[in-house]
């Protein structure tokens, strides 16, 4: 957590995440998106009787989506200093990722016709939708696990000094 300050904890890229940071930083995006998008739901539905089970139109998932980004962006940063932390690249968040990303623009370019037809996708494409949902799906047991439960490096690594040993600690300026 070298960036001490909120802006570097929610934007920064760079630098080290521990498990706590990790933790604190998912839950409250996660917990804020969930929030932004139930409200959301319920002005884009009227609020009328029932409105958990009607879904969004395609232009009120969009708007979902793209308030949800900042959030998307704590949690990416947060993963990728964690990764860091573990003495990996922050480039394999960014793979796992962009899996959901291009999932996410088929589902939004396929929207009317997903709605209309449950069935839909068809054939190869359907195959390959399934695939993807298959690897999202793996990608994100895997960073999961290592991210939430794996200790960080012990020692300094390239991307900083690791907090929890005392190569981490304050040392005071000599006395005069």
């Amino acid at each position: 957590m070298q960036n001490r300050h909120l802006l570097g904890l929610l934007f920064s890229f760079k630098g080290r995440a521990r498990r706590s940071e990790w933790w604190a930083i998912s839950g409250v995006a996660g917990v804020l998106s969930a929030i932004l998008a139930l409200v959301l739901r319920g002005f884009m539905n009227g609020w009328q009787a029932g409105w958990f089970t009607t879904e969004p139109t395609a232009t009120g998932q969009l708007v979902i989506y793209l308030l949800s980004i900042p959030f998307i962006w704590w949690m990416v940063a947060v993963a990728v200093r964690r990764a860091h932390d573990l003495g990996g690249s922050g480039w394999l968040v960014f793979a796992t990722q962009g899996l959901f990303v291009l999932l996410l623009i088929y589902e939004l370019a396929n929207w009317s016709q997903i709605v209309a037809d449950p069935d839909f996708p068809y054939g190869l494409e359907g195959m390959a939708v399934w695939l993807a949902n298959v690897v999202i799906l793996g990608a994100a047991l895997w960073m999961l696990i290592t991210q939430a439960f794996l200790p960080g490096q012990r020692k300094a690594n390239r991307f900083g000094p690791s907090e929890t040993t005392a190569e981490y600690s304050y040392q005071a300026p000599p006395a005069d």
